[in-house]
């Protein structure tokens, strides 16, 4: 692989990450491009996987301001209850026609936009206690349908973990930001484990994709703070949006 083809990619990837570290939604970006350049479906996915982990990396240390003690226990029940539903979700490797399931994902996706965009603006915008929402103990068994989700597709799914946290708990887009970037980088070193074990790891490509993901998530994370929660939703609704739109017709 030439040295402009490794460029293009470090491009790709660094400009992903920088608005990916906020909303999620970047797969459906960085591994068809990787499958543009010549790596197999297979490979590519698990290439992109290697390469987040650095993202979620820098995300989690540029995000570090937005935790507060009291998240850990949240946090860590998320991940724990997210990668016990993954687990079943590949045991269970469920039949289901994928571009059914593509279209159902798109629809919950576009209902969450019109949620956040029209009825309650201050979803995601103004932090509220779990303590506020008189349905809130419904997102655990949520997170653990996601994770199932997650094992046997799992397109969109960081974008659906984000909408149940702040619909169900009161986070905001920033907090959410933080809080998946933790669930995604335990599941995503578990897949990678996985993925180097049977050899799809293309190391041709993945050390500069890595280094780009870790710049660009930090930078992404920084941009995010600054700008602050109102213009993250708004970013975070456009590539919901996209991510809707390219789950049924790309």
């Amino acid at each position: 692989m030439d040295i402009l083809t490794i460029a293009a990619i470090s491009v790709i990837f660094f400009a992903a990450s920088v608005i990916g570290v906020s909303t999620g939604g970047i797969t459906l970006v960085t591994v068809p491009a990787l499958m543009l350049f010549g790596l197999s479906p297979q490979s590519a996915v698990a290439t992109n996987m290697f390469a987040i982990i650095f993202m979620c990396l820098s995300g989690i240390v540029g995000f570090r301001r937005v935790f507060k003690r009291e998240d850990i226990k949240f946090v860590t029940l998320i991940t724990v209850i997210s990668i016990a539903g993954s687990f079943v979700g590949a045991m269970l490797l469920v039949d289901i026609d994928e571009n059914i399931l593509k279209s159902v994902i798109s629809i919950l996706i576009i209902c969450v936009v019109i949620l956040l965009a029209f009825v309650n603006r201050d979803f995601g915008v103004i932090e509220k206690h779990a303590g506020m929402i008189k349905y809130s103990f419904l997102g655990y068994p949520l997170v653990f349908v996601l994770g199932i989700y997650s094992g046997f597709f799992g397109g969109a799914y960081i974008t659906l973990l984000s909408s149940t946290a702040i619909l169900f708990w009161g986070h905001t887009f920033i907090q959410v930001a933080a809080i998946t970037k933790v669930v995604k980088i335990f599941a995503a070193l578990i897949a990678v484990g996985v993925f180097m074990h049977r050899g799809l790891v293309d190391f041709r490509v993945a050390p500069a994709a890595s280094a780009s993901m870790l710049a660009g998530g930090y930078l992404g994370a920084h941009m995010a703070l600054s700008i602050g929660n109102r213009w993250v939703k708004k970013l975070y609704l456009a590539v919901a949006a996209f991510v809707a739109f390219s789950l049924v017709f790309i």
